[in-house]
C-alpha cells in the first residue's frame, strides 16, 4: 500500500513539474508579444478544460456514493452516464494539453487562436482593423 502511494506521488509530482516547465517555458517566450486579450483567451480554454475535468471528477465521486443504486437504476442510464463521464474527461484532457502544448510549442509572435485586432483581408496581404469605420 506504502509503496503503491510513492509511486502515485512521485508520477503526479513529475507530471506537474513537466506540465510547469512546460508553461513557464511558454510564458516567457510569448511575454512580450502577447496582449491581455491573448492571455484572456488562453485562460478561457484552459479554464474550460479544467471545468470539463471537474464535472467528471464529480461525476466520478457520484458514482462511488452509488448513484447507480439510488438514482440511475437501468443498465441504458448507468451506460449513458459512464459514457457521459469518460467523454467529459477526455475532452477536458484534450484541451487543456492542447493548449499547453500549443502554448510551450507554437511560434510566440501568434497570438492565441481567436478574432484578433488584426486580420488579413482575404485579397489583400495588408491587415485591416476590425473597428475601422467608414470615413
Amino acid at each position: 500500500m506504502t509503496r503503491d502511494l510513492l509511486r502515485v506521488i512521485v508520477a503526479g509530482a513529475t507530471a506537474l513539474g513537466f506540465i510547469g516547465h512546460l508553461a513557464l517555458r511558454g510564458y516567457m517566450q510569448r511575454r512580450p508579444f502577447w496582449t491581455w486579450r491573448s492571455w484572456w483567451r488562453f485562460g478561457a480554454v484552459c479554464g474550460f478544460g479544467i471545468a470539463l475535468l471537474a464535472i467528471s471528477f464529480a461525476m466520478n465521486a457520484a458514482a462511488d456514493r452509488g448513484i447507480f443504486r439510488t438514482t440511475i437504476t437501468t443498465a441504458d442510464g448507468k451506460s449513458l452516464y459512464i459514457l457521459a463521464l469518460v467523454g467529459l474527461m477526455m475532452a477536458g484532457v484534450c484541451i487543456v494539453t492542447g493548449a499547453l502544448s500549443w502554448l510551450a510549442l507554437g511560434d510566440p509572435e501568434r497570438p492565441f487562436p481567436g478574432v484578433t485586432e488584426n486580420v488579413a483581408h482575404p485579397d489583400d496581404t495588408s491587415p485591416v482593423r476590425l473597428d475601422s469605420g467608414v470615413g
